[in-house]
């Protein structure tokens, strides 16, 4: 169950890539809403795994 979990994550951190990829390769610009989404997705990410480290303690 666990590599399910670490998939997860990784699968979540594929439009970051493909931002980062588009603004290196291509010269895209990236929008104030790219930046927005990308750090929401990844205080989601953090508050996610947290969640996870707290239930594991317990």
């Amino acid at each position: 169950m666990e590599s399910g979990v670490k998939t997860s994550v990784y699968l979540y951190l594929v439009p970051v890539v493909t931002i980062a990829a588009s603004v290196l390769i291509l010269h895209e610009k990236i929008s104030a809403v790219s930046v927005l989404g990308t750090v929401l997705m990844l205080m989601g990410l953090v508050l996610s795994d947290k969640g996870k480290a707290a239930g594991k303690n317990n």
